[in-house]
């Protein structure tokens, strides 16, 4: 989605619950948190919000993404995410990541392009994995193999 879609979005829901807009900063943070969600679940997302919380969301990009989620699952034909990075460094644009710690490997849904609709395996980036110390070597990582 661009910065104008977000924008009358966030400006549609500041009307619903009566709440003044927020300042330019933080619509920059949350933008920055969403940017890849697709513009076209935007209305349905919107009206989801609306229907389902009582005032204005504490964590604004975490249910939009929450409700993107489900958005792709309940239309599995639509293909919702133009934008997303098919050569995200992150997992190579298959949307999963293999660590790998004591022998073992573990998949994991890239937290960079969000592309994995699989559900039961936790979002994590590269450099999460790294800092939690996982090692992530290309002789590895070409051979794609995990187990959960």
């Amino acid at each position: 989605m661009d910065k104008s879609a977000f924008g009358e979005f966030l400006t549609s829901l500041c009307h619903y619950y009566e709440r003044k807009e927020p300042r330019k900063e933080t619509l920059d943070l949350w933008f920055q948190e969403v940017k890849h969600l697709p513009g076209e679940p935007l209305d349905w997302i919107r009206e989801q919000i609306c229907q389902r919380q009582d005032g204005f969301p504490r964590n604004l990009p975490a249910i939009m993404r929450e409700l993107w989620q489900r958005w792709r699952e309940e239309h599995p034909r639509k293909q919702a995410h133009p934008d997303t990075d098919t050569n995200c460094r992150d997992c190579d644009g298959t949307g999963l990541i293999t660590g790998y710690r004591e022998s073992h490997a573990y998949a994991f849904r890239c937290g960079r392009c969000r592309q994995s609709t699989l559900h039961g395996i936790p979002f994590a980036t590269g450099l999460d994995l790294l800092a939690q110390g996982y090692a992530l070597t290309e002789e590895r990582k070409r051979n794609r193999y995990a187990y959960g």
